[in-house]
């Protein structure tokens, strides 16, 4: 095999001159102030592209920016109409319910519910174009808010200024009524007292104070002044001499005056009609002592002997009978009264051996107006006519009981009135010719056991029912009731003397009637006045 060996260049002897070298230094140079200037323009462009770039993506993210800061913005003014909405309502109802004394109600509810509601409705805004506009928004609701706030607690504090001074007020009012003299101490305790209650409160200031301050002063100066002349009219009837008085007639204007001046008129004649109803009232009282000291003496020195019916009067009745005038001066009736039972015991200690009967007329007259509201039957009248022999020893005592025992409040009872009046009729006693005898005897029977019953408790429900024909009202009557018969008749014989002048005679029939129930309706019969016709549906006869 062929050996190729490898060919080597031989030394020539040749070396670079220096102009060669400064030749290639000089390139290389030019070749670098290329690649520097190359590196500046490279540089330059992606200074260029980058700001490009950055440009690019800045508007971008403004872009979403804005519509971020739009779509936050739109639904926060939604929001905040809605928070504008709850924080006023929510204060509304605060102070509404409020103590109008407590001054820090305002500052706990900006403190506690204001604030931590704005800041989180400020949460919800992330771009700063939002919460630039939320907070715009916040410090609006929050200037407005402290503006109502501080309003309503200045309205809360006038209110809690007048509803302290209104106590005081009714006190100074109800003073200077009682007590007119004391008017303007009464005007210069209101001054210092609503002064006191204004400046002290935190919530009235400036000019609302100075306001509040004189409107509570002078409507309480106007109440006080109003009330201090009304209590003088009702003292004296007349018009107080300080009405005119510049200090007071400015709280009074005409028509009140015109007022003040009628109102004047009227008490002089109420303290005059009240000064005589007091006047009548002590009377009445002191002549109601005279009469129970009378009843009392009467009690304590007369007795009934059971065995022989005759009154027994203790020498101590005589003296006690004088007593009555002498220890009651002022009653009207006490002479009366003691005149009255002095002659009932001297008349009783002359009293002939034979007993007194008792006038029937008389003691009819008494026991009818037992019942009646206007004349009722006294004590008095009941001795007067045994004094005069009208009236017997046991008809005296039993009426006397009877007048102690029903008294004027069982006269007053409208039952017992209707009852009684029903009886009245019961008996015919405007009818019947012995009418009043029969309700005398229908009272004497009545009252005593309806009277027992009714201090026992065992009075009926039913004992004043004139329906019912077991009452015991119905049972009294019984006796004394006319028969139908009886009533027609004498109904018949009133019918005929109403036709007699007035100074005749009572009709009397030429001939014998037949009984009530035997007249024929349309028949013809003779009487004193002439002929007559009997008219059966009228229950009258008729001229013929």
């Amino acid at each position: 095999m062929a050996i190729i060996r490898p060919f080597e260049a031989p030394e020539l002897g040749l070396r670079p001159s220096e102009i060669g070298v400064e030749s290639t230094a000089a390139v290389g140079r030019r070749v670098g102030a290329f690649a520097n200037q190359l590196a500046q323009e490279t540089e330059r462009y992606g200074e260029r592209a980058g700001r490009q770039f950055g440009s690019a993506i800045r508007d971008a993210g403004q872009v979403v920016t804005d519509t971020i800061t739009h779509h936050q913005v739109s639904q926060g003014a939604a929001t905040f109409a809605e928070l504008s909405s709850t924080i006023t309502n929510d204060w509304n109802t605060i102070v509404g319910n409020a103590d109008p004394n407590d001054p820090s109600v305002a500052a706990k509810f900006r403190q506690t519910a204001l604030e931590p509601a704005l800041d989180k409705w400020k949460q919800g805004f992330a771009t700063e174009a939002g919460q630039k506009w939320a907070e715009a928004h916040v410090e609006h609701l929050r200037s407005h808010m402290f503006e109502k706030t501080d309003a309503d607690m200045a309205s809360l504090a006038k209110q809690a200024a007048s509803n302290n001074l209104h106590q005081t007020l009714n006190q100074l009012s109800n003073t200077v009524y009682n007590d007119p003299s004391s008017l303007k101490f009464a005007l210069d305790t209101l001054g210092s007292s609503a002064g006191g209650i204004v400046d002290s409160s935190p919530n009235l200031k400036g000019t609302v104070r100075a306001s509040v301050k004189m409107e509570l002063t002078e409507k309480g100066r106007e109440q006080i002044v109003k009330s201090a002349a009304l209590g003088y009219i009702s003292k004296t009837g007349q018009m107080p001499p300080w009405v005119s008085d510049p200090d007071y007639s400015k709280y009074i204007n005409g028509i009140e005056l015109k007022q003040f001046q009628k109102a004047a008129e009227a008490q002089t004649k109420t303290n005059f009609l009240q000064d005589k109803a007091i006047e009548d009232y002590r009377l009445k009282q002191a002549d109601r002592a005279a009469h129970a000291a009378a009843n009392k003496n009467f009690s304590d020195n007369v007795s009934v002997d059971p065995e022989t019916g005759k009154v027994i009067i203790n020498p101590n009745y005589f003296q006690g009978a004088l007593d009555i005038a002498k220890k009651n001066p002022d009653a009207p009736s006490a002479s009366t009264i003691a005149r009255t039972y002095l002659d009932w015991g001297e008349h009783q200690q002359r009293q002939r051996a034979e007993p007194v009967v008792s006038d029937q007329t008389v003691k009819s007259d008494l026991l009818t107006r037992l019942g009646d509201a206007d004349n009722p039957t006294t004590e008095m009248q009941i001795l007067d006519w045994a004094a005069r022999d009208k009236l017997s020893s046991r008809d005296t005592t039993l009426l006397r009981e009877m007048v102690k025992a029903s008294g004027p409040e069982l006269m007053r009872d409208p039952l017992v009135h209707a009852a009684i009046g029903g009886a009245e009729e019961r008996v015919g006693m405007r009818l019947m010719a012995d009418g009043h005898e029969r309700y005398a005897n229908f009272l004497q029977q009545f009252w005593p056991e309806y009277l027992r019953q009714k201090r026992a408790g065992t009075l009926e429900p039913n004992a004043l029912d004139l329906k019912d024909p077991n009452s015991l009202i119905s049972k009294s009557l019984k006796t004394w009731e006319p028969t139908p018969q009886e009533r027609l008749r004498a109904a018949l014989l009133k019918n005929l003397q109403s036709l007699e002048p007035q100074t005749g005679a009572p009709v009397e029939p030429k001939v014998a009637l037949p009984p009530i129930d035997k007249l024929e309706d349309g028949k013809v019969y003779e009487t004193a006045r002439g002929k007559l016709k009997w008219d059966a549906k009228r229950g009258v006869f008729v001229t013929q």
